[in-house]
């Protein structure tokens, strides 16, 4: 009986050996992208962007935190962390990216919007079909010369990216959008081309 416990033991001594060693691993990735992210901003961004990408799905945890405990960021700090969660194209950031879109801050909902169009996420399509309802000015569009400035809404950028995941080109004219059932449809007929989660 001994003789079998000692071998149980030893058995299991390697795994032990590799479940710390994962520790470890996983310890050093979330010190890496906790490192990347003290970097002076923006002069070493792309430094930090890089470093970040190496830590993996560690540095969705962080950058995550990094949200929930700092009430200040400047709108391009946002910016940068979200386009690094979208870089990580992981089930894990995009659901901290998707869950953004529900934030108080107009900023941070028409920021993640234009992000999704321009990174043409196709599986973000039913969440931006729910964002042409938000009339929320979120920028302003100003020019100069003669002076003008028009408002921009969630829902305009909501408009913008769906056009670009589709592939529908748009002459910047003003005229009434596509109808909402429109861009439902399209997801139907194509939703099943995309291994959405």
């Amino acid at each position: 009986m001994k003789s079998l416990v000692r071998r149980l033991a030893f058995s299991m001594l390697p795994l032990c050996v590799v479940l710390i060693h994962g520790a470890s691993c996983a310890q050093s990735r979330t010190d890496q992208a906790t490192q990347a992210l003290s970097r002076p901003f923006p002069a070493e961004a792309e430094t930090a962007k890089k470093e970040l990408l190496a830590a993996g799905d560690t540095a969705v945890g962080v950058i995550e935190d990094e949200f929930r405990s700092k009430t200040q960021i400047s709108h391009v700090r946002w910016a940068f962390l979200v386009d690094v969660l979208l870089s990580l194209e992981s089930r894990r950031a995009y659901a901290v990216v998707y869950d953004l879109l529900s934030d108080s801050r107009p900023f941070v909902r028409g920021n993640i919007v234009q992000q999704l169009g321009r990174k043409k996420v196709y599986c973000a399509v039913p969440r931006l079909i729910r964002m042409l309802s938000d009339d929320t000015e979120f920028a302003q569009e100003v020019s100069t010369d003669p002076y003008r400035s028009k408002s921009i809404l969630v829902s305009d950028a909501a408009l913008v990216a769906l056009h670009s995941i589709m592939g529908v080109a748009t002459d910047g004219r003003e005229s009434a959008p596509p109808p909402k059932s429109e861009f439902e449809k399209w997801w139907e007929s194509n939703k099943n081309r995309f291994s959405c989660p």
